[in-house]
């Protein structure tokens, strides 16, 4: 089995668990970090371009049907009346790992991440944005978070571990602020 065989086999059986994050070690020096990330992709070409063009396309687009439409068709995993302004970064390595739930709001540049790679490993992580959940302008969200339901991540915020139901987190890196009463 090459390489590419046991990458997308990784993935998929990534995808099917109920894991959130899966780090992938791999030793070499840190000048072959871009060989190592390169050997581990297991998208075609063909479907890496698609997904390229795809969140290219999207990036411009103001929400609404065809926008999630298009989403859906590389993977993202998106609710009903689910609004993704435009400037909104998806990961484009693996946007399959995005779910986002009905009502749930992305605001303009914000970022949601499914891959880091470091010197010494690749981490996959789920994202998943819970129903009416509010992502503000420019905040990132790391690979591996849950955001939960009626949750608010402020402008710029910086999250890095998963927010709890009906909770506002703020700053960089996230730090919760308050434990919302009424939905935003």
């Amino acid at each position: 089995m090459g390489l590419k065989q046991k990458t997308s086999e990784i993935i998929r059986q990534f995808i099917e668990s109920d894991e959130q994050v899966i780090i992938l070690p791999f030793d070499g020096l840190h000048q072959d970090v871009s060989h190592h990330w390169h050997e581990f992709l297991g998208d075609s070409r063909w479907n890496l371009i698609k997904k390229g063009v795809v969140l290219a396309v999207t990036r411009n687009l103001s929400s609404g049907r065809l926008k999630n439409f298009l989403l859906r068709s590389i993977g993202v995993r998106i609710g009903n009346r689910v609004f993704i302004a435009s400037t909104v970064a998806l990961d484009l390595q693996f946007p399959e790992l995005i779910t986002i739930e009905d009502g749930a709001i992305l605001g303009m540049g914000s970022h949601i991440a499914t891959h880091e790679v470091t010197h010494t490993h690749i981490r996959l992580g789920k994202v998943r944005i819970g129903k009416n959940s509010l992502i503000g302008g420019q905040a990132t969200v790391r690979s591996g978070v849950t955001i939960g339901e009626n949750a608010v991540v402020a402008l710029r915020a910086f999250v890095t571990e998963s927010v709890p139901d009906n909770t506002l987190v703020t700053g960089v890196p996230d730090r919760k602020v308050v434990v919302l009463d009424k939905p935003v």
